[in-house]
């Protein structure tokens, strides 16, 4: 018997039809996921890329903003303080720059990076208003002196006497606005710290301010480490530190260089044999203070200035070298970057922070050229 012609014929795949579609759907699905995989990759990187070059821009900008506010003048820039045993009144510049760090076991910053550098910054207390004129010209820093406006100070706060070109540093001990005059005491009376020779003195009109020491360095887990310190020098006990703040990740290396003033208005590098800026001796206060901070230093490293040139400084240069916080996944990394130590040679430095040395990155490198005269006695 015929089939009804409204019956329709039902027919399904072949399994040859079936065995080419599986095929296609599995070629798009392989492509699907190659570029899907490719994407997060890229992105992963890109992350990556983007943390190191946020994070290490925003550090540099700290340090450049801290360089700008250097207690620096063309005439002197030397900070007048006490010595480490408070004996003996010393001056010492108001720019440190430490090179080929060792971070050897016993120092205070024993967790420095072998072979990087690093730099010390006193300045005033940049945009703060608490600033009052001494009373009349001032001899001594012995004992209480006298202010126009104690009000603006608290005990602990830490100060800058005198002009930019030849200040001196001090902590206060105590304030009295209620006296007339009114005064303010520094911790360290028992010696007279006042810039000037021969004579230790203040002129009419000196400024009293606010300040701050801050010593940057990079650790061995890669980190740019800023100090926050109470005295003008590197630590030499755990008192002298007030703060510690990591700035950023990835910093593998640290290389600080600068331009002098040649005498005739020009500059010239560090380097020039014209005019160096030599490596001190191992005897000298400030390398023996140094050394305890940071470690034994590497041949032609250490502390480069001194009260003596330090009024010729002009430009620090500081050049970095900076990882991805992680190493990159399936992607090609960045070869390790090398920067001109204090000898010329090139410096590449093996990640810090337990990281394989052949672990691939994304590194990038930074400079920044940073002038430090200010001649100004009023505002920042």
């Amino acid at each position: 018997m015929p089939r009804p012609k409204s019956v329709l014929r039902l027919r399904g795949f072949s399994l040859i039809e079936l065995i080419f579609a599986m095929a296609i759907t599995l070629v798009v699905i392989a492509l699907v996921v190659q570029a899907v995989t490719g994407l997060v990759h890229e992105q992963g990187t890109r992350q990556k890329v983007v943390a190191l070059q946020g994070g290490a821009r925003q550090a540099i900008d700290l340090m450049e903003m801290d360089l700008r506010h250097a207690s620096l003048a063309s005439s002197t820039g030397v900070i007048w303080t006490g010595s480490v045993s408070g004996s003996e009144r010393v001056s010492r510049p108001s720019v440190q720059v430490f090179t080929a760090v060792s971070g050897s076991s016993g120092a205070i910053l024993a967790d420095a990076k072998p072979n990087t550098d690093a730099i010390l910054i006193v300045e005033s207390v940049p945009g703060s208003a608490e600033r009052s004129a001494t009373v009349g010209a001032l001899s001594t820093s012995v004992g209480a002196f006298n202010v126009t406006d104690a009000s603006q100070f608290s005990a602990g706060d830490l100060i800058l006497l005198g002009d930019y070109g030849d200040a001196s540093w001090g902590r206060l001990r105590s304030v009295e606005p209620s006296n007339s005059p009114q005064q303010l005491t520094i911790d360290q009376d028992t010696t007279n710290i006042l810039p000037g020779k021969p004579v230790p003195q203040l002129g009419p009109g000196a400024l009293v301010r606010r300040a701050r020491s801050r010593l940057y360095y990079v650790n061995t887990s890669d980190e740019l480490v800023r100090l926050s310190l109470s005295v003008p020098r590197p630590p030499v006990t755990a008192s002298d530190l007030i703060q510690k703040e990591v700035l950023a990740n990835g910093f593998e290396n640290m290389q600080i260089d600068f331009q002098l003033d040649n005498g005739s208005g020009g500059l010239v590098a560090a380097s020039d044999s014209s005019q160096p800026a030599p490596v001190l001796t191992a005897s000298d206060t400030i390398t023996t203070e140094a050394a305890s901070a940071l470690g034994t230093f590497a041949a032609g490293g250490g502390p480069r200035f001194t009260a003596a040139n330090i009024g010729s400084l002009r430009t620090v240069i500081v050049n970095v070298s900076v990882r991805s916080p992680t190493p990159l996944v399936d992607a090609p990394g960045d070869p390790a970057i090398p920067l001109a130590g204090a000898s010329g040679l090139p410096v590449t430095l093996a990640p810090g922070g337990g990281v394989a040395a052949n672990a691939t990155f994304a590194r990038r490198a930074y400079r920044l050229v940073a002038s430090v005269r200010n001649t100004s006695t009023g505002s920042l």
